[in-house]
């Protein structure tokens, strides 16, 4: 099963979350965040996604893509509803 498969699968009586572009641009980050959900920790998991919109590399970060944005908003709030 793709991840944003088992993603949607978790979050979908809530809400329908896509992830596509993520899952395809940013695995990494997909991993995780799929982890910390498998494992009930979505507390965490809301602060990691907060945090990658925060300026913690001296300057250097880059910003995502507005279609990698605009996902991770969602899955942010479908994920605020579950916490």
């Amino acid at each position: 099963m793709h991840i944003d498969d088992k993603l949607s699968e978790m979050v979908a009586h809530h809400r329908q979350v896509h992830t596509r572009y993520l899952s395809a641009h940013f695995r990494h980050i997909m991993l995780k965040i799929y982890a910390y959900l498998e494992q009930g920790r979505f507390q965490e998991c809301l602060h990691y996604i907060q945090s990658l919109f925060l300026e913690t590399r001296g300057g250097t970060r880059r910003g995502f893509p507005l279609p990698a944005a605009v996902e991770l908003v969602a899955l942010s709030a479908a994920i605020a509803e579950i916490a």
